[in-house]
């Protein structure tokens, strides 16, 4: 684990280690799920080892997104929502990533909304560039998706003007192995700040070295100067 030693104190247990990341952070974004379908129980109990007001963005089943294609997903989609109810309002968002080979078609277009639940907040993160030109962008919003601010070669790091805000910082120069510098952190820290936005969340995953928690307590404290 890259963050032992560095973000983590070198001694503690891992079984310590969420009390101590939420005595730090108030969200987490939780890519098991990706992997392979939560059941209640297990999903009960990351509500239960939360404090109050901590938050959790579920990242969508590769079944849902990657292996079918957000095609005939309704019997999938269900079975996730039902898995992650016992999360109730420490739910903040849902994560849809979808894969690089994923084109903008006005077909993928009614594949996304189709998978979209009215009453969760939910963003989707498009890797290929097809999802960047002037249509695809009209139709994106034309169809109110809520599109993830992607930090990562080969892609535009486009904040939207309002409403609600989900950035991924993969990182841009090295990968994951990318160590954000202070005066892009800064630039930010100060763009959330002044936009006008509902919500915002960010989270890094650029974690080889502890990079990620590193940059993320440095953007945490730029925002808190500003307020």
């Amino acid at each position: 684990m890259h963050w032992s030693g560095v973000f983590y104190p070198k001694d503690m247990p891992t079984r310590e280690w969420f009390k101590y990341y939420s005595s730090n952070f108030d969200t987490v974004e939780l890519n098991s799920t990706f992997y392979s379908f939560p059941n209640q129980k297990r999903v009960y109990n990351w509500y239960k080892s939360s404090p109050q007001g901590f938050g959790y963005s579920i990242k969508m089943n590769r079944e849902i997104t990657h292996l079918k294609r957000l095609l005939d997903v309704e019997k999938e989609v269900q079975r996730f929502r039902e898995a992650i109810e016992p999360l109730k309002e420490k739910l903040v968002s849902i994560l849809v990533q979808l894969p690089p080979s994923f084109r903008y078609t006005e077909e993928n277009v009614k594949r996304v909304t189709g998978v979209m639940m009215d009453d969760k907040k939910m963003f989707v993160e498009f890797r290929h560039p097809s999802w960047y030109t002037d249509q695809a962008l009209k139709d994106i919003e034309k169809k109110e998706i809520k599109m993830v601010t992607v930090s990562m070669k080969g892609l535009p790091f486009r904040l939207p003007e309002g409403g609600d805000v989900y950035i991924r910082m993969h990182g841009d120069v090295n990968g994951y192995a990318t160590d954000y510098s202070e005066e892009r952190l800064n630039e930010l820290g100060k763009n959330i700040v002044q936009g006008n936005y509902h919500s915002v969340y960010v989270y890094f995953n650029n974690d080889y070295h502890g990079y990620a928690p590193k940059n993320a307590l440095f953007l945490k404290s730029i925002v808190e100067d500003f307020l």
